[in-house]
């Protein structure tokens, strides 16, 4: 396949009309000669500040010449400082293919320009010679402007060949947008003179300006002050009425551009741009009838783009929902699911240049606008066509290339459109859009869109940023070893009264004890006690002065002496108070008794080395040595340790591997308001997780508030202390209030059921994003709530997102939910979703959804119908599953597929039934396809499992694979089977010991019918049947049908069982049996009820072949 040729345009601000008319012209010509192209583009020709410029001149930084054919530059639409020249130095210095220049000189490349002279020289003629007019004021654009030069030449050309004078202080110097009209407008009114009698402007937007601050003064148009404008814009032509103007052929210059390079790359001569401009008759100059053939204000379609949930939709939530993200994989999760807001566009992609991706671990990357690092990462690639995409933050990309697919092979050309990603000084990276074949450049609601992301992650940045300050500074306040005291000289009166009276305290051994409760997250029962330092002196002294000024005073150690000493004589006169409940002691890192103060500690650990646990203070960082030396000693008598205030400091998973402690407490200023805390959740999840891994209990100290008590909980912590479970106290209290044991024992269970319900009512809008309720943790979607404004709903996940959602359908709700790359799980054997009575469901499939855990319940008096061209994934685990049905013991309602896409089912369990139920009920396949495994020891794949079952197939590709002791594939395991199968191709796998693959294994009959259809059955299994009942009686009927029968197994045939009568009716059918058992035969069907006409048949049983009479019929016309 020969390569296509791929173009680059540089241009900016694309949605503005000049820029995009030419695209359009540019894009037409280049599919038409299947061409690829490239549009590197800055959301603003110019910006407001230096940073601002640099930022969007940045993506020019990102084109790479090299990968080339050709190169476009549209540079008058780039008029940043320091403008094109860069870069077209850069591609002169690096470049040898063609290269045209658009509407501006260069020194270095070719240049083609649009015929401004003749084109106002026109406008100019009519208002002189169509309308009479002589005082006529000019309102040009910049002075230096190549355009503006132009134009005004024009102005004062045609004046004087029509004898008119031009009035210097007629003309007047805007900048192109509509204030430089109203401002000349006001100018003119001011200078003392009646109005000029027509005011002609360089462009639609001045002009625009000018009629509405002359409508403004009260002054008429045209009858009081005629206008015209230049370059035709959309606006211009829709305005109250039409601006008189000139239409310049941007279009055909776009065309004329690729043919220019095309012609250069095939060595031949381009030729000149002759297209011209066209006068269009407007309604501001006096004329009656306006030119609007081209602008018409209907729509093109009946749609709105309210109903097609754009940007300016009321209900459109955006703005609100990205500044909440606290993390890159929620905020990207969350663009996804606005993704389909960019109207038109088949793909979209946001790069993220990768050191972005630690964000979340080094808040301080920091990366400014020069160029782009050597690597991306495709953070979110969507697609509006097939709804499939992904949000992914590990995957990298050679930036050289800019985007993965550029170079991969198409059936048809495309545009792939790249703009910057960026806030003030900081460049995220880039942005691409892509319309497909479609010539068609973005608009301004894309750059709005991009705007608000770009605003998002900013937010998200300095979020991270903040939360990292705040928690230093937090750990900086809690760390209750980081105290600093001034020289003795320096201190003050107060201080030095402290000073003294700690001094006392240690000499008199004035310290006593108070013990507050640890209780285990799963019952509230009290597990442990901490020993909390307290004085008996009149005036209280807090541990952290006894601290502060003993390491002033040298006497640490006889802190650390008088605290075991003391904690121990208390267990050695009250343990039986304590019960089997241990003690946490704090101990100073780094401080060691002396001799004789050692003896008595050690004798005192010996003793209680079963009740006592050594809590260290993680922070310290001890040296390896003498952190071995600890441990030894401790070790010794087989004393526990814990980590104390785990999340401070140098807190980190090496200093665990080297502690290796049974405890880890985790600080509380990981846990002050964890409920609220995102990030803070996020790490502390990661210590419980590491603690679980390595059998270290985890232990959230400082809980003060039930919410914090109940997230902890959810999150696995397996020990808790806090004010809010129990104050401190000098007498141990043996248990904690009833209340808190009970809030305890409830968040236990909903953590072991999964839960911890948040329930969201759908039908406020009719979208609802997984991603954003995923983040505020919720549970459960309700849809069909009375009062809902909206019945029809879209469900919209993002690629790869996982939830542990359920999605409940009420009772009576009549309506379409659409599941768009949804994900959905099941809580204690309940449907991931489930539809009540009453009901009666489209749903819709977009996209890849996913089921996890038990389906789709549909009660026996709804219908639920399957449309759609999105597929959808079950996985069944569950020791009594259903994919789509309904349980056991219950009927299943109408169920219904006409879906285009493939729904898969794995089911894994004891028993079960992947489209059915129990009692049955009417299954009806229209379209689709179908891949589904059945495992288990008693199984259904389609159908029932007890009760008689209908089920008909049409139009569909089928592959089941059965492996139960006893399974039917389709039909009835108990009951009487009826399966009507059609224009379908269907392969049929089991494995077992008592099976049939289509019919039953009880004592009731089957019949099965097929029309026009290829199905394949292939058994191993010694008690076995393809078609028709094990036990019962058995009916085969087929015509234009390819049927292929293999069974293997010691008493296995290929239709009908072995006690009641077979009836077999083959109908221009091509049969293929092949059938291995110890019976000899593949049927017990007798000869006069075998029918077989037409067709071809091909009967084997034991590897012998068996003779069966085959009759043809030739039909005649008569």
């Amino acid at each position: 396949m020969q390569k296509r040729l791929r173009l680059a345009l540089l241009a900016g601000q694309v949605d503005e009309t000049r820029q995009s008319r030419f695209i359009n012209g540019f894009l037409q010509q280049a599919f038409s000669e299947n061409v690829d192209v490239c549009i590197f583009s800055m959301y603003r020709k110019y910006q407001s500040t230096r940073i601002r410029e640099q930022a969007e001149m940045n993506i020019y930084n990102l084109f790479n010449p090299a990968l080339f054919d050709g190169i476009v530059i549209l540079k008058d639409s780039i008029q940043t400082v320091p403008s094109s020249v860069p870069i077209e130095e850069r591609i002169h210095d690096t470049y040898s293919g063609p290269v045209l220049v658009i509407d501006r000189e260069s020194d270095y490349f070719d240049s083609v320009f649009e015929d401004d002279y003749t084109g106002m020289s026109l406008v100019v003629s009519h208002m002189i010679k169509e309308h009479g007019f002589k005082d006529i004021a000019y309102i040009s654009g910049r002075k230096e402007h190549m355009h503006s030069i132009s134009r005004l030449q024009a102005f004062r050309d045609t004046m004087k060949a029509n004898h008119l004078e031009v009035d210097e202080s007629r003309i007047h110097y805007g900048d192109y947008w509509y204030s430089s009209g109203e401002l000349a407008v006001k100018n003119m009114s001011e200078e003392g003179r009646p109005m000029p009698e027509a005011i002609i402007c360089a462009n639609d937007e001045m002009a625009i300006g000018v009629a509405s601050e002359l409508t403004a003064m009260g002054l008429r148009i045209p009858e009081d002050v005629a206008v015209a404008g230049f370059d035709t814009s959309p606006e211009g032509r829709l305005s109250p009425r039409c601006i008189t103007s000139c239409d310049l052929p941007y279009e055909e210059m776009g065309k004329y551009a690729i043919k220019y390079i095309l012609d250069k790359i095939d060595d031949r001569n381009p030729g000149h741009f002759t297209a011209k401009p066209v006068f269009t008759h407007g309604e501001t100059c006096g004329c009656k009838e306006a030119d609007l053939k081209d602008h018409d204000p209907r729509r093109n379609a009946w749609a709105t783009d309210r109903m097609n949930n754009s940007m300016d939709d009321v209900y459109n939530m955006m703005t609100k929902d990205i500044v909440t993200p606290t993390t890159l994989e929620e905020f990207f999760a969350t663009i996804y699911s606005y993704a389909y807001q960019i109207k038109d566009a088949e793909n979209f992609s946001i790069c993220l240049s990768a050191p972005w991706k630690d964000l979340e671990t080094t808040p301080s990357i920091s990366m400014k606008h020069n160029g782009f690092p050597p690597k991306m990462i495709r953070a979110l690639k969507y697609n509006s066509l097939i709804n499939t995409g992904n949000v992914d933050l590990e995957e990298t990309f050679n930036t050289r290339y800019l985007l993965p697919e550029l170079g991969e092979e198409r059936d048809h050309p495309a545009a792939f459109c790249f703009t910057p990603f960026y806030s003030e000084d900081q460049c995220f990276g880039y942005a691409v859009i892509s319309y497909g074949n479609r010539p068609m450049s973005h608009n301004e609601g894309y750059r709005r869109w991009m705007e608000y992301v770009s605003a998002g992650f900013e937010l998200l940045r300095r979020t991270i940023a903040m939360n990292s300050y705040k928690l230093f500074i937090d750990n900086m306040k809690t760390n209750k070893f980081a105290v600093r005291l001034n020289p003795l000289d320096t201190l003050t009166s107060d201080e030095k009264k402290e000073c003294e009276l700690v001094e006392k305290i240690l000499d008199e051994n004035l310290i006593t004890y108070a013990f507050q409760p640890i209780v285990k997250a799963d019952t509230g029962e009290i597990f442990s006690y901490e020993a909390l330092m307290r004085t008996t002196t009149e005036e209280k002294v807090s541990p952290l002065t006894i601290i502060k000024y003993a390491g002033f005073l040298g006497r640490m150690a006889d802190v650390e002496y008088l605290t075991f000493k003391n904690v121990m004589a208390t267990l050695d006169e009250r343990g039986d108070e304590f019960q089997d409940a241990k003690i946490f002691i704090n101990s100073i890192p780094g401080v060691r008794v002396n001799e004789e103060q050692f003896k008595v500690v050690d004798e005192l650990l010996r003793r209680f080395s079963s009740k006592v646990v050594v809590e260290i203070t993680e922070e310290s960082e001890l040296d390896d040595i003498e952190l071995q030396r600890i441990k030894n000693h401790l070790s010794k008598y087989g004393i526990e340790i814990a980590i104390d205030d785990f999340g401070t400091g140098y807190s980190n998973i090496s200093n665990l591997l080297r502690y290796m402690p049974n405890y880890v407490k985790i600080d509380r200023a990981l846990l002050t308001g964890i409920d609220k805390a995102p990030q803070k959740q996020h790490f502390v999840q990661e210590i419980i997780k590491f603690c679980k891994d390595n059998a270290i209990l985890s232990l959230a100290e400082g809980i003060e508030t039930a919410d914090e008590l109940s997230t902890v909980i959810h999150m696995g912590v397996d020990l808790i202390q806090g004010y809010y479970t129990a104050k401190p106290a000098f007498d141990p209290i043996g248990k904690i209030d009833k209340k808190i044991r009970n809030e305890i024992a409830i968040f236990s269970q909903e953590k072991e059921d999964g839960l911890q319900k948040q329930v969201y009512s759908a039908g406020s809008s009719n979208r609802v994003s997984l991603a954003l309720l995923a983040k505020y943790g919720c549970t459960d979607i309700i849809v069909g709530k009375e009062g809902a404004v909206y019945r029809n709903i879209s469900i919209i996940g993002a690629p790869n997102l996982k939830t542990d959602m359920h999605l409940k359908i009420l009772s009576g709700y009549s309506g379409e939910i659409t599941l768009e790359n949804a994900s959905f799980s099941n809580i204690k054997s309940r449907p991931c979703i489930e539809i009540e009575d009453g009901c009666n469901v489209d749903l819709i499939l977009k996209g890849n959804s996913h089921l996890n855990g038990i389906g789709i319940s549909v009660a026996p008096t709804s219908t639920l119908t399957t449309q759609g061209d999105g597929n959808l994934t079950i996985e069944c685990n569950d020791a009594h599953y259903y994919g789509i049905g309904n349980t056991f013991d219950s009927t299943h309602g109408n169920i219904i597929f006409a879906h285009n896409g493939t729904i898969k089912i794995d089911g894994k369990g004891n028993e079960g039934i992947c489209i059915g139920s129990g009692l049955g009920g009417a299954i009806e396949i229209r379209s689709g396809q179908y891949n589904i495994k059945c495992g288990g020891t008693r199984c259904t794949g389609i159908g029932a499992l007890f009760a008689d079952n209908s089920i008909k197939i049409v139009n569909c590709n089928m592959e089941i694979d059965l492996n139960s002791n006893i399974g039917v594939v389709i039909g009835s395991l108990e009951g009487a089977s009826d399966v009507y199968i059609t224009k379908s191709s269907m392969l049929l796998l089991g494995s077992g010991n008592y099976l049939s693959g289509v019919g039953s294994i009880g004592k009731k009959d089957s019949v099965v019918t097929i029309y026009d259809a290829s199905v394949e059955v292939s058994l191993r299994s010694n008690e076995s049947t393809c078609f028709g009942s094990l036990e019962g009686g058995s009916e085969l009927h087929t015509q234009n049908v390819g049927l292929k029968i293999e069974n293997a197994g010691q008493h296995a045939l290929a239709v009908g069982g072995v006690e009641q009568k077979t009836k077999i009716d083959l109908n221009s059918t091509d049969i293929r049996v092949n059938v291995h058992n110890s019976l000899g035969v593949d049927t017990y069907a007798e000869d006069d009820d075998i029918s077989i006409l037409n067709g071809r048949v091909k009967f084997m049983v034991n590897d012998q072949s068996i003779d069966r009479h085959l009759e043809f019929i030739h039909w005649s016309e008569d």
